[in-house]
């Protein structure tokens, strides 16, 4: 069959070839004789309610033409009596047809009117009054209809009556006669019906033309996604002629996959045309379409299957048909590529809700499948949704990407998520791969649960969380998550031991983390070798039985064969009372003799009995081991103390290593107490008698919790309880008051050490942990390098370093921070004894030695005597004439007395927020009254329309600037632009792709009023990621906001090469930070280019001064800074005195302003 081609303008239908003649004794078709009618589109018939049922409502179109209207690009709006405001009915973006002389229907979503409908709509009308208009292509006026009270433009000449409910409009003549009759006036083209009869493109026209064929479709009302189902088409000849050459067109739904397409029909994009060169009367011709539905839920309208004959104008329509695909569930992996998409997916649970942050009121877990993983994010979700690991479960919603991680949002909560069995019998799947794979294959392994093996270098304590450095012998490395809501204990994590990691492995800003889920999660990986490890008791009694048991574990891959034992019998103060049935005495060892242990894993077991004489005051008995089988390493631990007596001196607790060699175990010790500090829930003892060995120390943490424990100063104490490696802080974890035994009152302490420690970090670290929990003191005097913090730590250097103040990035060894004997936050000075600025001298500071959040501390025994040096900070001077300024601040949590509120700070109080607000207009007054004022940590605008309005500055005219982001904690940035020096010309919130921002850069275009002149400025206000989730695990994101605005500068460039731009905000990041250099790199200068190195701190984090705070500009820009002031007024003081309305300590970061002149 020769190929035809085909327009896709449905208006302008072509056919190659006429009906012929049939022999003789048949009739044939003739082309008409009359001008063909044009086509047009009017409003027909509206129903705007019915009795009982107000949604039951549709909107009828008509063409009285002789041939189809397209209605691609119209639009149909409708608009009540008493507005100005055009509402949206329906807009025809696709192809779409009214048959000559006949109807389209459109009907309210979900209202069954008995016939099916070619649309649907969500707009609502109103049967006392309104109007509906439909517009072309291009915007024109086609048609009006009004009603009752009709507003003028949505109505021809004068309205129709209003319906009521269950009776509808009809443009005249009406029923079988057609709705042609168009006077442009409504009330004499409508009247009302009684029976209202919608009709859609199916239906028969009217006047009632001749019918030459009969077109059916047939297509199933609902499929599951993914699913094959076909369309049936069919063809019936209708007449008693011969017909030839017919054309009919189909329109296939653009979502569908065509599987294969018939020979008889011709494809031109999504429009299937079938030509049938002849067709006898009465016969029928079928074919069928085979087609794909998509992994989503769609509903796959079919409007368009129409046939014309010959060269006949005439086109003949099907009824449209609806197929909804709906149920079913996706395949996971197929369903994170389908973002922004609603669907249905099933899988084995793979991670618990309840084990990982997911902001207030929400919970979080993952799915998995044989295709992929994914997280289900249920908002609203806490106290609702229960989800354990192994449960099957599915969850209908829609993919989104937050953070570079792929997760289902579901709609419906609890609805949208189904456990569809509890089992936890189920294995979830477990994917093992290398570091290198979970680093580089980050399109199939995201969202799975993976399990990898490394070498552990980085254990590190965070607020919420630990983390994991694994490296592979490549380099390669993954940093594990573990969020201590697991509430998992990495106390026997080892730096420099190999461990198997078992975890969810997903994205986030742009680096791949794998969360643990588990305690079992993470395992040791012991070398291929034999490890022969002694199990005793570590106290024992004299005259007691010591059992010892000494288990060797073959964990190389090569069994082992004649295995001798070796026990070492200690040389004094213990007797041997038995040995098990395998083993013999020689001399001073016991010997035992194995002839196969298994690979793998594979472990014997043997023991024998001491009986302790009490000569002396520890057992050591050491072990050994030799094998018949060459090539597999016999490892050895050290000798194992059993100290004779109830306790463990409290040096062997500590042991000369990073932790202590007896984590998790049950012991018994003495000493006597240094120092009690409720709110740390717990004490401090120390032992009176030092070992000899340096490196161990003799103090002790005693972890008390909430219970109710008498201990003082000087007495000498028994404590039995649990050995725990806290926040890598050594301690005891006791359970009751009984755990804590009272032996004498009224001891000295034991001598102060003198705290001096290197310069070095790393020598620091050692020297630090040999003295962890025990009494040190700075004799002389100290100088503060930071403030005291909301914490109520600060640290000094011994004055005699000659050190007043430590740069991030330097070594810091020389640093001693101060603690407050507490775990309180402090708000203001009022919950502190004693509070200390930088450059303070402190003279006094004595007490034990505590590690907490990866930091040495003494906690006071008591108030240190301080000696202020610092002087009160200066205001700037007023701007002169000629001069412009912009300030950047993060004003820190600056929220008002309403709820919805974060946790953290507390609600303030009225007397509060207007004290906050007064401690901020001083500060903007102290900064010279910028001409822009960038602020971070903003509530909402209507804080910001309280501080222009504040009396300290209210004569400035200070406009007010912000437009909310979607941070969890509702920070926002935002500005207040000086009215009298400024015009702001636009503002533009630029929120990044992808969720990589929250608090989303914020843009203003201002003009700019200077005695020599204006000039239009750019500024793009920023608050980056915090490092609180550890500075490389975040960086990653940081980049990717700094790359954001590099986009928008380039925009703006691209614009005008000449525009002057800033970039600025809080962008937690220092000064030589990969995020700075990308800003750099796209052209912009640093405005600290012109400061000393030793001026450039807005922020001092444990003693580190830095600078997070930065304001970047273009180059025109940087020829017209005259001068970079810094505003020290907060990183510098402590928490402020209760009623302190003074500019000190708003805010943890400082102001930076830069002053522009017009003509440098």
């Amino acid at each position: 069959m020769k190929k035809r081609k085909f327009l896709l303008i449905l208006i302008n239908f072509f056919v190659l070839a006429g009906c012929q003649k049939a022999p003789p004794a048949e009739p044939t078709v003739t082309s008409r004789p009359t001008p063909l009618t044009p086509p047009k589109a009017l409003i027909s018939e509206v129903i705007a309610g019915d009795i009982g049922n107000n949604n039951f409502e549709f909107i009828e179109l008509y063409n009285p033409g002789d041939t189809p209207l397209l209605l691609q690009e119209y639009s149909l709006w409708y608009r009540l009596p008493t507005s100005d405001e055009d509402l949206l009915v329906n807009h025809w973006p696709n192809p779409a047809l009214i048959p000559g002389h006949g109807h389209y229907l459109l009907v309210r979503e979900g209202e069954d009117v008995g016939i099916m409908p070619n649309a649907s709509f969500t707009q609502s009308l109103n049967t006392t009054g309104g109007g509906l208009l439909l517009r072309d292509s291009q915007g024109e006026t086609v048609d009006a209809l009004g009603w009752g009270n009709a507003p003028t433009l949505f109505t021809e000449g004068d309205p129709v009556a209003p319906p009521e409910n269950g009776t509808s409009l009809e443009r005249g003549p009406g029923g079988e006669a057609g709705n042609y009759q168009d006077t442009n006036s409504n009330k004499d083209d409508f009247k009302i019906s009684f029976s209202p009869h919608p009709q859609n493109t199916g239906s028969e026209p009217t006047p009632f033309v001749e019918q030459l064929v009969h077109l059916q479709l047939q297509a199933p009302k609902t499929v599951e996604p993914g699913s094959e189902f076909d369309y049936h088409l069919s063809i019936t000849n209708a007449s008693d002629l011969t017909l030839e050459n017919i054309v009919a067109e189909f329109q296939l739904p653009s979502e569908l996959l065509l599987r294969s397409v018939p020979n008889s029909i011709e494809r031109q994009e999504s429009t299937l045309f079938w030509i049938v060169e002849q067709l006898a009367p009465r016969e029928e011709r079928t074919e069928t379409l085979s087609v794909t539905a998509p992994w989503a839920y769609f509903d796959f309208p079919v409007e368009i299957f129409l046939a014309r004959v010959g060269d006949s104008p005439t086109a003949y329509f099907s009824d449209p048909v609806l197929t909804r695909s709906e149920g079913g569930v996706i395949p996971i992996g197929t369903a994170r590529g389908l973002i922004n998409t609603e669907l249905s997916v099933e899988g084995i649970a793979t991670m618990y809700t309840g084990g990982s942050y997911a902001g207030s009121g929400n919970v979080k877990f993952y799915l998995e499948d044989e295709t992929g993983g994914l997280q289900v994010y249920v908002i609203g979700g806490e106290g609702e949704v229960d989800v354990p690991i192994g449960a099957r479960v599915r969850v209908k919603g829609i993919i989104e990407v937050y953070r570079d991680s792929i997760e289902i949002v579901p709609n419906v909560v609890p609805g949208g998520i189904e456990i569809i069995s509890l089992s936890t019998d189920t294995e979830p799947l477990l994917t093992q791969a290398s570091i290198r794979q979970t680093v580089y294959d980050i399109e199939t392994l995201p969202g799975r649960l993976v399990q990898v093996e490394g070498n552990v270098t980085r254990v590190e304590e965070f607020s919420y969380s630990y983390e994991i450095d694994l490296t592979d012998e490549e380099g390669n490395l993954l940093s594990l998550y573990v969020d201590k809501l697991t509430e998992m204990s990495v106390e026997k994590i080892q730096l420099g031991y190999d461990y198997t990691a078992t975890g969810i492995l997903d994205l986030l800003d742009g680096s791949v983390l794998l969360y643990p889920r588990l305690q079992s999660d993470l395992q040791e990986i012991f070398p291929p070798a034999l490890i022969l490890e002694t199990e005793a008791p570590n106290t024992i009694l004299p005259g007691e039985i010591l059992p010892v048991t000494l288990t060797a574990t073959n964990h190389s891959q090569t069994p082992l064969e004649a295995l001798t034992i070796t026990a070492v019998l200690p040389p004094s103060g213990a007797r041997l009372e038995k040995i098990d049935e395998d083993g013999s005495r020689s001399g001073d060892e016991i010997v035992w003799q194995v002839s196969e242990l298994e690979s793998d894993g594979g472990s014997v077991s043997v023991s024998f009995d001491l009986s302790v004489t009490g000569t002396v005051d520890q057992i050591s008995i050491g072990s050994h081991a030799v094998s018949g089988t060459e090539g597999v390493e016999i490892l050895t631990t050290e000798p194992w103390r059993v100290f004779v007596g109830t306790s463990v001196p409290i040096w062997a607790i500590q042991g000369n290593g990073s932790s202590s060699p007896y984590v998790l175990n049950e012991v018994t010790t003495t000493g006597v107490v240094t120092g009690v500090f409720p709110a740390l829930e717990g004490f401090f003892i120390q032992s009176s008698e030092k070992d000899d060995d340096p490196a161990t120390s003799e103090g002790l943490f005693i972890l008390s919790g909430e219970r109710e424990i008498t201990a003082s100063t000087g007495d000498l104490v028994e404590i039995h309880g649990y050995i725990r490696e806290i926040g890598q802080q050594t301690q005891i974890a006791v359970t009751s008051p009984e755990d804590v035994r009272l032996l004498r009152q009224g001891l000295p302490l034991p001598a102060f050490v003198e705290l001096d420690p290197p310069l070095n970090d790393l020598e620091a670290q050692v020297y630090y942990e040999a003295l962890e929990g025990m009494l040190v003191q700075v004799s002389e005097s100290a100088t503060a390098i930071s403030p005291t913090s909301r914490y109520g730590e600060y640290v000094v250097v011994r004055s005699d370093k000659g050190v007043d103040r430590i740069w991030q990035g330097r070594e810091a060894g020389y640093m001693i921070m101060v603690d407050d004997g507490s775990s309180e936050v402090h708000y203001d000075s009022s919950t502190l004894d004693y509070v200390i600025a930088t450059g303070d001298l402190v003279t006094g500071l004595r007490g034990p030695l505590a590690y907490t959040f990866g930091r040495y501390k003494i906690e006071p025994l008591t108030s240190p005597e301080v000696t202020t040096l610092r002087e009160p900070p200066q205001s700037l001077p007023l701007l002169e004439a000629d001069e412009f300024s912009v300030m950047t601040w993060n004003v820190e949590n600056l929220f008002d007395i309403l709820v919805p509120h974060p946790a953290d700070p507390p609600l303030p109080r009225k007397a509060d927020y207007d004290l906050a607000l007064t401690k901020v207009a001083n500060t903007i007054l102290a900064a010279g009254t910028p001409t822009i004022v960038a602020l971070q940590e903003v509530e909402h605008l209507g804080i910001l329309e309280d501080l222009a309005a504040h009396e300290l500055i209210s004569e400035f005219d200070y406009i007010p600037v912000l437009i909310e982001g979607t941070d969890s904690r509702g920070i926002d940035v935002g500005y207040l632009v000086r009215g009298d020096q400024a015009t702001l010309l636009d503002v533009q919130q630029h929120p990044a792709p992808e969720g990589i921002t929250s608090r989303h850069p914020l843009l203003i275009r201002v003009q700019v009023e200077t005695s020599d002149g204006s000039v239009t400025l750019n500024v793009i206000n920023n608050h980056f990621t915090s490092m609180s989730g550890g500075e490389l695990a975040t960086e990653p994101r940081r980049s990717a906001q700094a790359a954001w605005n590099v986009s928008l500068l380039e925009d703006l460039l691209a614009e005008d090469p000449d525009t002057h731009v800033l970039i600025l905000g809080d962008l937690n990041s220092y000064y030589d930070a990969k995020p700075i250099d990308i800003l750099r790199e796209a052209g912009l200068r640093h405005v600290f280019e012109i400061l000393g190195p030793d001026e450039r701190y807005t922020y001092i984090y444990q003693g580190a001064s830095q600078a997070l705070d930065h304001i970047l500009i273009t180059q025109g820009l940087m020829d017209m800074l005259r001068r970079v002031e810094i505003l020290h007024v907060n990183a510098d003081y402590p928490p402020p005195d209760p009623g302190d309305a003074s500019p000190l300590h708003q805010s943890d970061h400082d102001p930076i302003i830069a002053i522009f002149v017009m003509t440098p």
